[in-house]
């Protein structure tokens, strides 16, 4: 399901009029560790395209939420975290009252930017960063069968 940026952006600036957060901006942006986030220094909530290609839309809604109590909850304590105002605020604008999602199946469909295979048993591990000191790291696989020397080869994946 892919929910386009016009759209995202139209939904969620309709939820924060609602919410009276008029003079809140919104952004996107690529990041695949973090649905969304509110940045209050900026006044803006921004959303990853990652999250706009890959949930649903009701997790869409969810997160669009979840950030829009961030920015209530800041707007009237001059802070905001995951604590029990927090979650009052969030269940009030119709958001689930958790840090994180529990049904974070979207983020599994997101492809990787690299792939290290283990050159002894094919086995092969999905990360988007490159590892630092792969020299010194060992398939885990190869190893616990005594194999102390199999090596990782690293693929980028797009």
């Amino acid at each position: 399901m892919v929910m386009s940026e016009d759209k995202a952006f139209s939904v969620l600036r309709g939820e924060m009029n609602k919410q009276g957060l008029n003079n809140w901006s919104i952004g996107f942006n690529n990041r695949k560790s973090s649905a969304g986030l509110t940045n209050l220094k900026k006044h803006s909530i921004v959303l990853s395209r990652f999250l706009l290609m890959f949930a649903s839309d009701d997790q869409i809604l969810d997160t669009m939420r979840h950030e829009i109590a961030h920015a209530i909850d800041y707007e009237q304590r001059g802070f905001t975290n995951h604590d029990r105002f927090w979650k009052l605020v969030a269940r009030r604008v119709g958001a689930n009252p958790q840090r994180v999602v529990e049904d974070d199946s979207w983020a599994k469909k997101i492809p990787s930017k690299y792939t290290y295979v283990c050159e002894r048993c094919g086995y092969s591990v999905n990360v988007n960063r490159r590892l630092k000191n792969m020299d010194h790291r060992f398939c885990g696989v190869c190893y616990r069968k005594g194999f102390k020397n199999s090596h990782f080869i690293i693929k980028q994946n797009w």
